[in-house]
C-alpha cells in the first residue's frame, strides 16, 4: 500500500479528497485478489498524468507545472519499484478475479477502469451454472499483436461445479481493444447464448438421476418439469415417439432456454451411469 499511496499522492489535491480513499480501497481489493501492487501503481501513475496534463486552453503554466510534477512523481514511483521486493515478472501482467456473481460485469468494468483498459464488458443470458463466469473474451482490430494476448483464470461455476472463467490476464500494459462477454440470468423465453451441459451442478436436470436412464423412465419426469425436449440421435433430431418407441438411453444434452432443452440418446446404456455415479452429482 505504501507504494500505491506514493503513486495516488501524484494526483492533485482536489481529486484525492473526492476519490483518494475509494481508489485506495480498490487497490486493496485488487491486492486481495492477486494484482500486483506494481500494476496498481503505475497504473494510478498513468491516471494522475493524465489529470494534471489535461487542464482548460490558456493556462500554460499550469500545464507546465502539471508536467513537472508528473515527472517527479513518475521518479518517486519508480525508486519506490526499484525498491521493491516483488520480482519485475510480478508486474508484467494484471489478474483481475470475479467474485460477485450476481454484478460481475460491473465489477469488471471497475477493475478494467482501474486500470485505464479500454475494454468492453458485455453481457449475455446463460444457462444458471454459468452466470456471472466470462463467456468469451479477446482482442480485437490491428493492435491484437502478441503483446496484446491474454488468457482466463478457471475457478468455479455458480452452483458449485468448476471449470468456469471467473478471471483474466493480461500485459499491464495492453493498448489494444478487446471484448469480454459475461453471463447473466436468462429472461422468461430467453434462449441462453451459452449453456453447460444440462446433468451439471447447478444446471436444470442436476439431480434428476435421468442421465443412463431409457427415454421411457425419463419421459414422465421431463413431463413434470413442463420442459420443451428436442431428442438428438446422433443423425440429426428424432421425434418422441421415435426414441420412445425404440430402445434409447439418456446420454447427455444441452439447454436452449429455461423450458427447452436438447436431449443426447443412445442405443446402448452409458457406461458408468448407476445412481451412485452419475456425472458425480451430490444430491
Amino acid at each position: 500500500m505504501r507504494l500505491v499511496q506514493t503513486a495516488l499522492r501524484c494526483y492533485p489535491q482536489r481529486w484525492r479528497r473526492r476519490h483518494g480513499e475509494e481508489a485506495a480501497e480498490l487497490a486493496r481489493l485488487l491486492m486481495r485478489d492477486g494484482t500486483p501492487a506494481r500494476s496498481i501503481a503505475w497504473s494510478y501513475l498513468k491516471g494522475a498524468t493524465s489529470t494534471r496534463l489535461v487542464l482548460p486552453p490558456g493556462r500554460r503554466l499550469g500545464a507546465a507545472m502539471g508536467a513537472l510534477v508528473a515527472a517527479a512523481c513518475s521518479l518517486s514511483v519508480s525508486l519506490a519499484l526499484v525498491s521493491s521486493s516483488a520480482p519485475a515478472s510480478a508486474a508484467s501482467v494484471v489478474r483481475l478475479r470475479i467474485t460477485d456473481r450476481a454484478g460481475a460485469a460491473g465489477q469488471l468494468r471497475s477493475l478494467l477502469r482501474a486500470h485505464h483498459f479500454g475494454i468492453t464488458v458485455t453481457q449475455e443470458p446463460v444457462s444458471p451454472s454459468l452466470v456471472g463466469s466470462i463467456i468469451t473474451f479477446g482482442a480485437r482490430g490491428p493492435s491484437a499483436g502478441r503483446g496484446n494476448v491474454f488468457s482466463g483464470i478457471t475457478g468455479p461455476c455458480a452452483g458449485g461445479a468448476r471449470g468456469c472463467v471467473d478471471g483474466i490476464v493480461l500485459p499491464v500494459h495492453f493498448t489494444g481493444a478487446a471484448r469480454i462477454v459475461v453471463g447473466r440470468a436468462a429472461g422468461p423465453g430467453e434462449r441462453y447464448a451459452a449453456a453447460a451441459g444440462i446433468f451439471r451442478q447447478g444446471e436444470i436436470l442436476h439431480c434428476t438421476a435421468l442421465l443412463g436412464d431409457s427415454v421411457r423412465q425419463a419421459l414422465p419426469v421431463l413431463a413434470a418439469l413442463h420442459l420443451k425436449v428436442a431428442w438428438d440421435t446422433g443423425g440429426g433430431p428424432a421425434s418422441r415417439e421415435h426414441v420412445a418407441d425404440r430402445r434409447y438411453y439418456v446420454a447427455g444434452g444441452t439447454a436452449r432456454s429455461a423450458a427447452s432443452i436438447s436431449i443426447r440418446v443412445t442405443a446402448n446404456k452409458p457406461a458408468g451411469s448407476t445412481a451412485a455415479s452419475r456425472h458425480g452429482q451430490n444430491c
